[in-house]
């Protein structure tokens, strides 16, 4: 089950309370089927905060473009999603992506519609 994401919060405590009454690490290990490293951390995460289940993984993080909602709006009238990338560094100082940009106005509801060659080359 790689690092023990998988067991059940019921499991978790049983391991806990079985060391907590005097079994060591590696018999509660045994008898409940699961590496030692894994009950010694559960033990270990019981003891500091109090918890036993599983911790997240990842995070949240939130968009580089918000609060330039209303900036990038209007870029994206006139400026393909290239030109936006330039004027993000230029004008805010942010390094970003297309992709970034492109995510952005699709958050927003906008769609964004590439120059065709002639209206470039006009």
């Amino acid at each position: 089950m790689g690092m023990g994401y998988g067991y059940s919060k019921d499991l978790r405590e049983r391991i806990v309370q079985a060391i907590e009454e005097g079994a060591s690490t590696a018999e509660a290990a045994q008898r409940y089927g699961v590496c030692v490293r894994t009950a010694e951390r559960y033990r270990s995460r019981y003891k500091t905060s109090g918890e036993l289940g599983p911790q997240q993984i990842g995070g949240y993080c939130k968009p580089r473009l918000e609060g330039h909602e209303a900036l990038v709006d209007a870029w994206s009238r006139e400026h393909t999603l290239e030109e936006i990338v330039a004027l993000c560094r230029e004008r805010l100082g942010l390094e970003v992506g297309v992709t970034t940009v492109w995510k952005q106005l699709r958050r927003q509801g906008l769609s964004h519609k590439k120059k065709s060659a002639g209206r470039r080359a006009a």
